[in-house]
């Protein structure tokens, strides 16, 4: 079975939507830009077709300013129809060339879906382990939280009434604390930093003694 790649980049599409003479611009962009590609060589719609519904669509659009009729603005719609189903069908071809190329893709004059922003509020981190790493240390490993760029991490030595900051990782697989007090039993909390908030609730708390 052949092994499907996915595309790191997509095209977009939002194109559609946009007003009729707008849209006839954008897709004369691509045109040019098509046009003695290297790279784009067995366009699903040949350029001359794809030239030649872009002008049928903006004659239909130029008549329907002119004369608002129910007759031609029908005509408008199927121009539109028909245009946009060519162009949709030659940015799918453009993204299964470019596949992982921003930059290939771009240069065919379509334009990107932009990636999702990492802008939610945060999950708060679920402390996986927590053991004893050797006289003095304590080794934590978190869940690691989505759209988060590093963890804070809190102690308290006496059942959560005070709260002493045991510094932030960029990680959250293997997290050394140093540093503790043999024979202390030390309650942790974990908190993911990022997000539109800047941090998560923190997690709940677990308890270990230092060795």
């Amino acid at each position: 079975m052949k092994k499907v790649i996915a595309s790191r980049y997509r095209v977009s599409y939002a194109f559609t939507s946009l007003p009729d003479l707008q849209l006839i611009a954008f897709l004369q962009a691509i045109i040019i830009c098509l046009t003695g590609s290297a790279v784009f060589l067995n366009l699903p719609v040949k350029l001359t077709d794809l030239s030649a519904l872009v002008a049928t669509f903006e004659t239909s659009v130029k008549n329907m300013a002119q004369t608002n009729s129910l007759q031609l603005t029908a005509q408008r719609d199927e121009a539109r129809e028909a245009v946009l189903d060519a162009f949709r069908k030659t940015g799918a071809y453009v993204q299964s060339i470019a596949l992982n190329s921003l930059s290939m893709l771009l240069s065919s004059g379509f334009q990107n879906v932009p990636p999702p922003s990492p802008s939610g509020p945060l999950d708060a981190p679920t402390i996986l382990k927590v053991a004893n790493n050797g006289s003095t240390q304590v080794v934590l490993r978190l869940s690691a939280v989505a759209n988060s760029n590093s963890y804070a991490i809190q102690w308290s030595t006496d059942g959560g009434k005070t709260w002493v900051s045991g510094g932030i990782f960029s990680q959250s697989r293997s997290i050394v604390l140093t540093n503790l007090v043999p024979g202390t039993t030390y309650t942790i909390q974990a908190q993911a930093l990022g997000g539109s908030t800047g941090q998560s609730a923190w997690s709940t708390p677990v308890s270990i003694m230092a060795t």
